[in-house]
């Protein structure tokens, strides 16, 4: 038999003969993934056999013997170094279920193999430490549309209109080294920005010359053709002669028992 186990800085490999316990100084060859040239150590006899691309034979008193091999880990220290944290996370409501969470690429000794997507809900009172992920992604991606489709409910499901959520993006490597957590960034579907309309500058054309018409001994009503605007005619200011004082009219009509001149208002 063959068991291999993995250490910091060594692999060790438990290995018998696999023949007849009644045998004695049997040899058995090993064969080893990596093409390892140099000694190995028997651990437990305190001696050492050579390895040649790979390859070692060694003897065992017995079929019941058993030699725990110690093999240099030609790779190297493992890998302990975790990816830089990534940047400028931007989280956008493109409609009212869906959230666009972009951020900047992070960085590793090795390289970055994937990133974990962390949401929370603020609106009832979630925070950065309670987010959880909802969402795995490879490490040549930057970006996650956060909708129905790719968030199932399993893990929180899409995101509900008029609720913020924050967002934490974190990094992670082949050795399973995860960086530290980027930035919270935060949006709200349902409320996306809006381009506001231009003012409107353009004044409503002139009333038509008013029409005075005597309704009784004490009263004149007036009448005039009526302005036009690019949006609309919101009323008119009615002046009496000699007057600064204005009174507010819907339409082109208006009575009083003395005479007025007539302007348009939006």
């Amino acid at each position: 038999m063959a068991k291999y186990q993995s250490s910091s800085n060594n692999f060790y490999i438990f290995a018998n003969p696999r023949t007849s316990e009644t045998a004695t100084n049997i040899s058995a060859t090993y064969t080893m993934a990596g093409g390892y040239t140099g000694p190995v150590t028997v651990v437990n006899e305190s001696r050492t056999v050579q390895a040649t691309n790979g390859v070692f034979s060694d003897a065992f008193a017995n079929g019941t013997a058993v030699h725990i091999y110690q093999v240099p880990n030609t790779s190297g220290a493992p890998d302990s170094q975790k990816p830089t944290p990534p940047t400028t996370v931007l989280a956008t409501a493109t409609s009212p279920t869906t959230i666009s969470v972009t951020w900047t690429a992070s960085t590793d000794n090795i390289g970055v193999t994937g990133y974990d997507i962390l949401r929370y809900n603020k609106t009832t009172g979630g925070t950065a430490t309670t987010a959880s992920v909802i969402a795995s992604v490879a490490g040549t991606t930057t970006t996650y549309v956060d909708n129905a489709t790719n968030t199932p409910s399993s893990v929180g499901g899409p995101p509900i209109a008029n609720t913020t959520y924050g967002y934490i993006i974190k990094a992670k490597d082949a050795a399973n080294n995860i960086s530290d957590p980027s930035s919270v960034n935060t949006a709200t579907p349902g409320s996306e920005a809006k381009t506001p309309a231009p003012p409107d500058t353009t004044p409503p054309t002139p009333p038509g010359s008013p029409t005075a018409t005597v309704t009784s001994p004490t009263a004149v009503r007036l009448s005039w053709l009526p302005s036009t605007d690019n949006v609309s005619v919101a009323g008119y200011n009615v002046y009496r002669n000699g007057s600064s004082t204005s009174i507010k009219t819907d339409g082109p009509d208006y009575q009083h028992t003395r005479w007025y001149w007539s302007h348009c208002h939006r």
